[in-house]
């Protein structure tokens, strides 16, 4: 069995991507996460290899995924430096109503198909998801969703753009205007909808959530954003339009099935919970689930 610093050292730079970030998560200097990272790869007869500011490695070995078994277990067992990561939509404060036990990645993650590959290769212990639509749904045989609370989307706009103070906006009202968007491939089910509505037509580039690309783009053109009251930036010079997308975010915990029953995991709930309860009452567009 590898140790756990040295099989941490190699998860960590998959998980975050930064030798920065992984030797702050695991408390050490940048030279020794990467010395680790790379006698773990050796033992385990993988190439670490990094690209367009990511590391991965070659196809993972029946070893390497015994091991992460092992010492996702000995993560719960301990209740202890279990990790999550959020997506960047269910907003930054959801990291201070964690448990001691668990240990939150980098802010700003876009995308549902990395934390969920993160998921299944055990590197991730659990992940909070924002979009509905591409939740996992009650039937998947690998994850286990629970949606805790709903908020509306909305669209939101420069205060200084033409439909800012309009009132019963119809979709063809915002065809006019450029609606900001990911990759389809980041929230397919949910790029989906947006189309559905003829919107998320013009696509930024952005693999994580960088204000000027996103809130500091619409502020200065034309372009309409979806936005959500947990995310939304305070910097943000926005006014949200009176149109009904139709289209709720949501807050949802999801894990591997097969973990959905560790205690640590209904602890995360029980946290989550009581904060969504309190942030509830000072939002009433957030609506409990669970």
């Amino acid at each position: 069995m590898l140790s756990v610093e040295h099989l941490q050292a190699l998860d960590y730079l998959l998980w975050l991507g930064s030798e920065t970030r992984a030797a702050g998560l695991a408390e050490c200097n940048q030279s020794t996460i990467c010395r680790r990272a790379k006698q773990a790869a050796q033992i385990l007869s993988l190439k670490l290899i990094k690209t367009n500011h990511e590391w991965r490695t070659s196809e993972a070995s029946i070893l390497l995924n015994l091991e992460r078994h092992l010492h996702q277990l000995l993560r719960f067992t301990r209740n202890d430096r279990l990790r999550l990561e959020s997506d960047h939509w269910v907003g930054k404060q959801v990291t201070t109503c964690l448990p001691s036990a668990w240990i939150h990645g980098t802010p700003g993650r876009l995308g549902i198909a990395k934390p969920m590959q993160l998921l299944q290769e055990r590197i991730l212990d659990a992940w909070i998801s924002c979009t509905k639509a591409d939740l996992p749904t009650d039937d998947d045989p690998v994850y286990q969703a629970y949606e805790l609370a709903t908020t509306p989307l909305q669209l939101a706009c420069a205060i200084n753009h033409p439909l800012a103070r309009c009132s019963q906006l119809s979709s063809n009202d915002l065809e006019q205007f450029p609606s900001l968007s990911l990759e389809s491939h980041l929230y397919p089910k949910f790029s989906d909808q947006m189309r559905l509505k003829g919107l998320w037509t013009d696509t930024c580039l952005m693999r994580s959530h960088h204000f000027e690309q996103w809130e500091g783009k619409a502020m200065g053109s034309l372009s309409t954003i979806p936005v959500n009251s947990l995310s939304t930036d305070r910097r943000a010079k926005l006014i949200t339009l009176d149109f009904d997308l139709e289209i709720d975010d949501c807050v949802a915990i999801v894990v591997l099935k097969e973990n959905s029953e560790q205690p640590a995991i209904h602890q995360l709930l029980e946290s989550m919970q009581q904060w969504l309860l309190g942030m509830a009452q000072l939002d009433n567009r957030l609506r409990l689930t669970l």
